[in-house]
């Protein structure tokens, strides 16, 4: 009779730990065979409170599914935006971290915003040059809409200044290093034409719009090899800056400077930390931030454009907004074209100019 009384209260024990809740948790744990005694509830969400885990690597299966980036910045404004992901619940969000009052500067390789590719409009701009004089500081070229200054620094360097409504900064920009004119060059007026000599470039400038052609001299054949060439209507334009992130004092002007490029011309942003990114058929920041350098634009026709400027500098290639270069707060626009045959000659004169060699 013993052995049935203890079966009973062995059976009642066991039904007081089933119905305590308290012993739930830890009789399901210990029973993983028994999903119905589980307290749902008070399993802990693997995300709550906390971010989903992040995938280190992808398989290489599901790499060769993923879909390729566009190989162009035009596909890129045309594209459709692509699908959300689905994410955990996020927690409470911290407010971005202040940068006090310097503005935001836009990185190297950047896509301008949408507004800011298409130009100012703006009244008749008439840069016809009235007359000529040259200056200690190199050839200016007087024009109804402002000044035009052509300064040789060496046979294969000219500096370009355009200032509206008054005369060209004589000092140059804090970053470059060379400020000095060359000895040897000659300049020549014939009718509609301006034509100004070194032993390596020749600037041909149309007097009636103020458009200029830079060739380059071949010491072989003697011939004149067209590198690039001015928009030939209104190829200049600057208008006052107005305020922005990436200018909230803004006090200075912005200026375009329209080129038309040649059909099969390549074009490439030089940065010194990293490769250069291509510029035809689209548009990009070539600036990087400050205190790091001074924008550079290469071509494969044996070319290169310097932009001295502080502010955010971007090429556009864009059928629809046009062919130019863009800064955006600069009190006149300023560059130095560059001739040079090979990458590395171009480099080297990038180089000359900032004071690195």
């Amino acid at each position: 009779m013993s052995q049935p009384r203890q079966a009973d209260s062995r059976a009642m024990k066991d039904s007081r730990v089933v119905n305590d809740p308290r012993a739930a948790n830890n009789f399901s744990a210990a029973n993983p065979a028994a999903p119905g005694l589980q307290n749902r509830s008070s399993v802990p969400s693997p995300y709550t409170g906390a971010q989903r885990p992040r995938a280190v690597l992808a398989s290489p299966a599901a790499t060769a599914k993923e879909k390729q980036p566009p190989s162009s910045l035009t596909s890129l404004y045309s594209a459709a935006s692509a699908p959300s992901r689905q994410t955990a619940p996020e927690g409470p969000k911290t407010p971005p971290r202040s940068s006090g009052t310097r503005p935001a500067y836009p990185a190297f390789g950047d896509i301008p915003p949408t507004e800011k590719l298409r130009p100012l409009g703006h009244s008749k701009i008439d840069l016809s040059v009235r007359w000529v004089t040259k200056q200690p500081d190199g050839l200016h070229l007087q024009s109804r809409y402002g000044t035009l200054r052509l300064s040789p620094v060496g046979s294969a360097i000219i500096r370009v200044t355009f200032a509206r409504n008054t005369q060209p900064d004589p000092k140059v920009h804090p970053g470059i290093a060379v400020d000095r004119l060359e000895k040897f060059w000659m300049y020549r007026d014939s009718g509609n034409t301006l034509e100004l000599t070194t032993d390596e470039l020749s600037l041909q400038v149309d007097k009636s719009t103020g458009a200029i052609r830079y060739l380059y001299l071949d010491e072989d054949s003697g011939q004149k090899q067209l590198l690039l060439q001015e928009r030939k209507r209104e190829c200049r334009q600057l208008e006052t800056a107005s305020r922005s992130e990436n200018s909230p004092k803004a006090c200075g002007m912005q200026s375009w400077l329209f080129l038309d490029y040649g059909k099969e011309e390549h074009l490439y942003a030089f940065s010194p930390e990293s490769a250069g990114i291509p510029l035809k058929g689209s548009a990009r920041y070539i600036s990087r931030n400050e205190g790091e350098g001074l924008p550079m634009l290469i071509s494969d026709r044996g070319y290169g454009i310097l932009m001295a400027a502080s502010s955010p500098v971007f090429c556009c290639d864009i059928p629809a907004y046009g062919s130019y270069l863009h800064a955006e707060n600069e009190k006149q626009l300023d560059f130095y074209f560059i001739a040079g045959r090979k990458k590395d000659t171009l480099l080297n004169a990038y180089a000359y100019l900032c004071g690195k060699i």
